[in-house]
């Protein structure tokens, strides 16, 4: 029976017309708009997975966890029902501040006058407050009150910490708890928590059982984050549209409320269009043959290599989720293992979807495409498409990705306006909008740097993931986000101390709430392994000490796709974490609830072996090496390990071969032309380009930077690698033959049929290896020092051989083992422990400082029984936006830059420069840009891509500010109208000047070039 509201209670306002102030909605409609989006988010939109995850504080009750959501939802503006509130100006039809207190005051509750000037507390901790004191008053421990009310609390996305709790909490006569009207007011407040009790069907023995049931942290963050998305969908008038100011309610009477209600309720849910939880309505295909042949279009030929195999035998067979680590050699088919077994998870643990999580925008993008393709073959079951999400800062700019939203959105369109004809019959009606016009498509509503992530499936730099241990506003959306999903994290060995801190503290919350996690390398360190797997296993030892006292539910959804036996894989082993094996390869590690478990796979069958030699460049440099490896043709790679160096390698090598038989790629390109580049290096190099087809070059160089090392799919004949840790140069090795070219490698030039690596980078030996300038920069000298010794390289020994695959893990653990003191040579001894003593000191000031930003262990907060309050303990970057830009920063501890777009001057306008454009689009190559009015979306588009990053050399600490303002000041005259322009707001112009053979500006004391086929350079001026 639902019991009625007062007109007290009814008189209270939550949301007014901001620019007539005709239009109001009553508090009690709003929280129970946000009840009841909150009941069918959960019902439809949120995976069985996750809520199985957040049941574990009721013991597994998943009904229960459904109504304390719902509760929560109802009562998350409970601060707004107070005299500090009600009495806050808000919009006239005059034009001047009003007020709707009047309408409270003529119901009969008191407001004192000054109140209107007082902003604090907000009423976000003001709700938490009123809800906390509610529950303690009926007899619930303090501790597990706060648990419950820090949820109310941390709904504007920022957890409060103690003392503003402290201070709302003394704020008596502001929340109506103390002076003239008190018992008014806090009639009203037991009245509406009571009335929402009572909607969201919690009865006085559920509540009862509650208060026993302490709210972990974790599970309080994944209520809050549905909480706020709740709110914010019953905070937007376009589908909760505000009602006249002389209407009291919905309906005319308190039994017409409830129809017209659920009438308000279902129309907004069909505007608002949210796609349900992806999920499969059977297991996938258990031929692991068949099911990559059926997700990845591979020939009718192709047989599983070994790993792939094993991967999906043991995804299959899993018992519960968990982590998987996959250690094999590039080219393996790490990628779509990893897919085809996410796919396998999410169908047995239920879960809505995938991440997958890339070192950079480069290889994201990349991923991107493979993803869609992916999807495009998955099955439709009752779910025909798929949202989509490209996460990164620069995902706009993504042609495929924009393409989808594109198509998406004008999908919607045409939907809204059949929707408004007259359909020829009951069959041609479509229940939904956007989502079922292709397979995959980008939701209206879950797009943006704080929802994009909310996708059922998303591709993102690593730094989306990494964030979900970032102490930031509206962390718990990201939370929601990432626990939705089976998160794949690529390359996991790529990512320094700084940001392995925040790994595995994502991995222990991840663990937390039972997110299948699938993490690939092909080098990684033994200490690593552990670690990430230690972390993983903390969070889940920590859920599980939650009692699981109901499990009426929990496996109705299992039932459903259809039970399999569970046992151990054929090849695995079960024991403790310290006695991983350190040299198996390839290798997966996998846990099973607190247990680990791995099974060593057997390779592909495809191994090579590499003669490596270290080249003196001093005696013969790059371009006279090439000269004679490459003289019956041939395609080399060239990495260095700076970007000036690879361009100063390119010139030179350019020089020699021809302008247009190199190709330089590295981070200093406008986006639009490192696109470019980068699609022309995959289209050249790639597996389908072959000699026989035409594609793949008699005569190519490609001189790069690490961006060759990480996730592309390119084969050279030849290989010059700066110095780097042993792992990267491996990674770099893995990009030299491999595919197979021909009979016996029968296509690839006579003298390069037996791979080769060139060791480039270290200037001299005298004794001890010295290397050339600005290496050291990006690489610890000790690391490189243990690299050289791993592979048996010094003065007197220049040259080795590696097997590839067998010597992959044997080289990386000893290269990272403490072992690797007794293969340091004596004459570089006492360099090397100088070196690990300046490596160990920047280590643990990056884990400082990491440790200054990163939220709390999971374990911890509920050993510790903590609340939502204490994650304000570490909130230096509580005041980050949920961005990419801010949060990014704050994840890879990187020195900060300034990103500049790159015009042409031309008299007294701008112009692209000569070679951008995208005809496709009519944006005519080396056009004007007009800078009077704002330009036309398709040219600011290719603006926008015209953005670099401008060196570091220019941004020195302590004069980021003064070079800000020096480009405002130089591009102020040509940006004005560009502020009404989605694409270009805000953004900043380095206009350049055409010089002899490139494009230069002066700033900062600094001579800046751009030339298309070098990038982007730097001077000092004068120099």
């Amino acid at each position: 029976m639902r019991q009625a509201l007062s007109n007290k209670a009814k008189s209270l306002w939550a949301k007014s017309d901001r620019e007539s102030g005709d239009a109001w909605l009553p508090l009690y409609v709003h929280l129970l708009d946000a009840l009841g989006v909150a009941g069918l988010l959960w019902d439809r939109w949120l995976p069985e997975g996750t809520k199985e995850s957040i049941a574990r504080f009721v013991g597994g009750d998943l009904e229960l966890a459904r109504k304390t959501y719902l509760f929560l939802s109802a009562v998350h503006d409970l601060g707004k029902a107070t005299p500090l509130f009600q009495s806050k100006p808000v919009a006239s039809g005059q034009g001047f501040p009003g007020s709707l207190a009047w309408k409270p005051e003529h119901a009969g509750l008191y407001i004192r006058p000054d109140l209107a000037s007082v902003r604090h507390p907000l009423h976000a901790v003001a709700g938490q407050v009123l809800l906390e004191q509610f529950f303690c008053d009926r007899g619930w421990d303090a501790r597990v009150a706060a648990s419950y009310a820090s949820v109310i609390g941390s709904h504007h996305g920022v957890f409060p910490d103690s003392g503003v709790v402290r201070d709302a909490s003394l704020s008596e006569v502001e929340l109506g708890i103390s002076g003239e009207g008190a018992d008014g007011w806090k009639a009203v407040h037991r009245e509406l928590v009571e009335f929402m009790l009572n909607v969201a069907r919690l009865d006085a023995t559920t509540f009862s059982h509650l208060s026993n049931c302490v709210l972990p942290v974790p599970i309080a963050s994944l209520l809050t984050g549905l909480v706020i998305m709740a709110d914010w969908m019953a905070s937007d008038g376009e589908v909760f549209p505000l009602i006249p100011l002389d209407c009291g309610g919905l309906g005319d009477a308190d039994d017409g409320f409830w129809p017209a209600f659920e009438r308000r309720l279902r129309k907004a849910w069909n505007d608002l269009s949210i796609a349900p939880a992806w999920s499969e309505q059977y297991l996938p295909e258990t031929n692991s043959g068949r099911l990559l042949f059926e997700r990845f279009d591979l020939p009718a030929s192709a047989t599983p290599h070994p790993i792939q195999e094993e991967v999906i035998e043991i995804a299959q067979r899993l018992e519960t989720p968990g982590l998987m680590l996959i250690e094999a050699p590039m080219g393996e088919g790490k990628t779509e293992a990893a897919l085809a077994a996410a796919e396998i998870l999410a169908a047995r643990f239920g879960r809505g979807g995938v991440c997958v999580a890339l070192p950079t925008m480069a290889t994201t993008d990349a991923m991107f495409a493979r993803v869609h393709n992916w999807l495009d073959r998955l099955p439709h079951g009752d779910l025909p498409s798929k949202s989509l999400f490209l996460a990164h800062g620069k995902s706009r700019l993504n042609e495929e990705f924009s393409g989808i939203v594109k198509r998406s959105r004008s999908a919607c369109l045409s939907v809204d306006a059949w929707e408004h004809s007259e359909p020829r019959d009951a069959e041609a009606r479509m229940p939904d909008r956007s989502w079922r016009t292709e397979s995959a498509f980008a939701s209206d509503w879950m797009f943006g740097r704080k929802k994009g992530m909310l996708s059922n499936f998303v591709v993102c730099t690593v730094d989306q993931v990494l964030m979900a241990a970032l102490n930031m506003r509206h962390l718990s959306m990201r939370h929601i986000a990432v626990a939705n999903k089976v998160v794949i994290i690529d390359e996991c060995h790529a990512y320094d101390a700084y940001m392995q801190e925040y790994l595995r503290r994502a991995l222990e919350w991840l663990g937390y709430w039972g997110t299948p996690v699938i993490l690939l390398s092909a080098t990684l360190p033994h200490k690593q392994r552990i670690d990430m797997t230690e972390s993983y296993l903390r969070g889940r030892r920590s859920s599980l000490e939650l009692p699981l006292t109901s499990r009426r539910s929990a496996l109705s959804w299992k039932d459903k796709i259809g039970r399999r036996e569970c046992r151990q894989a054929p090849n695995a082993e079960s024991r403790p974490l310290d006695k991983l094996p350190e040299e198996a390869y390839p290798l997966i590690t996998y846990t099973s609830d607190v247990t680990v478990e791995w099974a060593r796979c057997a390779s592909s069958g495809r191994r090579c072996d590499v003669r490596l030699f270290v080249h003196d460049e001093a005696s013969m440099p790059v371009e006279k090496l090439l000269s004679n490896l490459l003289s019956e043709g041939g395609c080399a790679g060239v990495i260095c390990d700076t970007v000036s160096r690879a361009q100063n390698a390119a010139d030179r090598l350019g020089k020699l071969f021809g302008q247009d038989a190199v190709i330089l790629d590295h981070s200093r390109f406008v986006d639009i032309d490192r696109m470019a580049i980068e699609e022309r290096i995959r289209g050249l190099l790639g597996p389908a380009s072959t000699i026989e087809n035409g594609l793949r070059p008699r005569l190519l160089i490609v001189v790069g930077t690490q961006v060759l090392e990480q996730s592309l799919d390119i084969d050279f004949d030849v290989l010059v690698t700066d110095v780097a840790p042993v792992d990267l140069l491996l990674q770099r090795m893995g990009r030299m033959h491999r595919h197979l070219r021909g009979n016996g490698e029968s296509s690839r030039p006579r003298a390069l049929r037996t791979p080769q690596c060139y060791l480039t980078g270290v200037s001299g030996w005298g004794g001890i290896p010295r290397f050339e300038p600005g290496i050291t920069s990006v690489y610890d000298a000790a690391s490189l020092y243990e690299s050289l010794a791993a592979l048996d390289i010094d003065e007197g020994s220049r040259t080795t051989t590696i097997s590839i695959p067998e010597d992959i893990s044997h080289l990386v653990q000893t290269a990272y083992s403490t072992g690797i003191r007794t293969l340091i040579p004596d004459a570089w001894k006492s360099k090397w422990v100088e070196a690990c003593r300046k490596r160990d000191m920047n280590a643990g000031r990056k884990k400082s400082r990491a440790n200054q930003c990163r939220i709390q262990s999971a374990a911890r907060m509920q050993r510790e029984r903590y609340s939502l309050i204490e994650m304000a303990a570490t909130h230096s970057t509580t005041e980050l936006e949920a961005d990419f830009d801010a949060g990014s920063r704050a994840i890879r501890d990187t020195q900060e830059s300034v990103d500049v777009l790159l015009l042409r001057r031309t008299g007294d306008g701008l112009a692209l420069l000569p070679w951008v454009g995208d005809e496709r689009h009519g944006v005519r190559k080396g056009g004007s840009v007009p800078i009077d009015t704002v330009p036309p979306p398709a040219l600011a588009k290719v603006v926008a891509q015209s953005s670099v990053r401008l060196p570091l050399s220019l941004c020195p600490a302590g004069e980021l500010e003064s070079l800000i303002l020096e480009l405002e000041d130089a591009c102020s005259m040509y940006v004005g109208a560009w502020q009404e322009s989605p694409w270009l707001v805000g953004r900043l112009v380095l206009p350049l000047d055409e010089g002899a053979g490139s494009f230069v500006a002066r700033i900062h004391g600094h001579k800046v070039t751009y030339t298309a086929r070098g990038g982007i350079a730097c001077q000092i001026a004068g120099s």
